[in-house]
């Protein structure tokens, strides 16, 4: 009776969640899973997956985390492009690290965060940009010690879309009384990565 009672349980499971039988013993499955990995392509191939409800979709790997850190950038202008140097991932190679600009290798919705730090007694107003225009904006206030203003945005992007940080395009917002401010710790990062 026990015997019979587990396998209906079992079978039930298996046909309410859509999974099969014949791969990894009905367990969920999940693109992640290694072990599963070729099952999970064999038994889903064109059809919607129970653990990502995405119809046929192709494995995409688009990702990339950059910060300042051990590269300072002095920022003595308005609408300057902050450029991230240190590059600590950048899955489907769209950051340029050299250009401060991620362009979207391919058409989905992403997720960008980015943040700012800056020394005492300096402010800093810095934009999230797409395609030339704000979509974001962050703001590291002038107090007496050290401050960190961030945000982020997730945007519908299509192939070639450009998104980067920027100055505010009010210089006199952020502007301290030596005319610029410079960045130099890992405070200061910008992140982005394909949703769907």
């Amino acid at each position: 009776m026990i015997k019979r009672t587990i396998i209906g349980i079992f079978v039930l499971r298996t046909i309410f969640m859509g999974l099969h039988l014949d791969c990894c013993w009905g367990q969920v499955l999940y693109k992640s899973d290694h072990c599963c990995y070729e099952c999970y392509q064999k038994n889903t191939a064109g059809t919607s997956s129970v653990a990502d409800g995405h119809q046929g979709e192709t494995s995409r790997k688009i990702a990339f985390s950059v910060d300042v850190n051990g590269f300072s950038q002095r920022l003595n202008n308005t609408n300057q492009i902050v450029v991230f140097k240190n590059v600590l991932v950048n899955h489907g190679s769209g950051y340029n690290a050299k250009s401060g600009i991620f362009t979207t290798p391919e058409a989905g919705t992403y997720a960008f965060f980015f943040s700012v730090q800056v020394l005492k007694n300096v402010r800093l107003s810095t934009l999230l940009m797409f395609n030339g225009k704000p979509v974001s904006e962050s703001l590291a206030g002038r107090i007496p010690d050290v401050n960190t203003g961030g945000n982020m945005a997730v945007l519908p992007l299509q192939k070639g879309d450009k998104v980067w940080v920027q100055t505010h395009h009010n210089v006199l917002n952020w502007i301290n009384s030596a005319g610029e401010v410079i960045l130099k710790y890992s405070g200061n990062s910008f992140s982005g990565f394909l949703l769907f």
